[in-house]
């Protein structure tokens, strides 16, 4: 049986999490069995991405349907000078924005272990634990830094600690504590829509996060994970890999349209590996 699991629009992402790594993974192990269990493994973390990922699209969706609704007449109406709403999107708001939340949690103890539970595509690769990049205490991070670049003081292992680092004061820090806070605190406010009647018409203002507007907020964050997810994962790669073999970014001239890998491995030591500037406005 044929399965469509994307979209053309998709088809970026998912290559890169997907085809790409398994590319980069054929040179990292020896034994074909053990790929195979990377892969599985992999596969695990990208049917959570995936599921992260529509609750994103489901919330975009559910902006447009409702503004297109309003400008209609179908969502709302004026009697007597005041709004009566005829369709009340806050629930799905707040359930689809705390899906992605959620997922997006999920997908990082994927990548990165649980507490008790280290086992993850990161501790495959690796043989040891990074789950560390999720600890709260900044001074806990730091010292599980030196003592992995202790065990590992190669460029490659300090490049994925600034990596993590990176991570930590940009976007994944603020991500899990958003997350904890929908789920665990019983008085995190919700998402609120507001309507006004501007030129004889209904208009809706949406909430925002932050000062940002939602969609823009949750794609900033969708952004995040996926490349984080494939940026950890290749150079892990390369860490089972000789010294002298890094990831270079394929320049865009150079970039095979039917496949959108961006990183390559070269023999050339050059540079230490150069990840993606990651983007926040928290």
């Amino acid at each position: 049986m044929r399965k469509l699991i994307a979209t053309r629009e998709e088809s970026e992402w998912l290559v890169r999490v997907t085809l790409q790594l398994f590319n980069l993974s054929e040179p990292a192990f020896a034994d074909p069995h053990e790929r195979e269990q990377f892969k599985t493994r992999l596969m695990s973390m990208v049917e959570i991405l995936r599921e992260c990922r529509d609750a994103q699209l489901d919330l975009g969706r559910l902006i447009e349907t409702h503004t297109k609704e309003l400008e209609a007449g179908d969502a709302a109406r004026i009697t007597d000078g005041r709004i009566e709403l005829l369709k009340d999107i806050e629930p799905r708001l707040n359930r689809y924005f705390k899906d992605f939340f959620s997922k997006a949690r999920v997908v990082l103890y994927h990548l990165y272990g649980q507490r008790d539970k280290p086992e993850s595509v990161t501790f495959r690769l690796l043989g040891r634990s990074v789950n560390f990049v999720q600890i709260e205490n900044e001074a806990t991070f730091e010292k599980c830094v030196a003592e992995f670049l202790q065990a590992d003081p190669s460029d490659k292992a300090r490049a994925l600690m600034d990596m993590l680092r990176g991570e930590r004061q940009t976007w994944s820090a603020v991500l899990i504590g958003t997350r904890n806070r929908i789920d665990h605190d019983i008085d995190c406010p919700k998402l609120q829509m507001n309507y006004e009647i501007i030129a004889g018409k209904v208009r809706a203002g949406f909430p925002t996060v932050s000062k940002q507007e939602l969609r823009a907020y949750v794609d900033q964050f969708w952004c995040n994970l996926y490349q984080a997810v494939e940026e950890t994962v290749a150079l892990c790669l390369t860490m089972r890999m000789p010294d002298n073999i890094v990831l270079r970014r394929i320049p865009d001239l150079l970039k095979n349209p039917q496949l959108l890998f961006r990183w390559t491995l070269t023999s050339d030591p050059g540079h230490p590996i150069l990840m993606a500037d990651r983007k926040t406005d928290h």
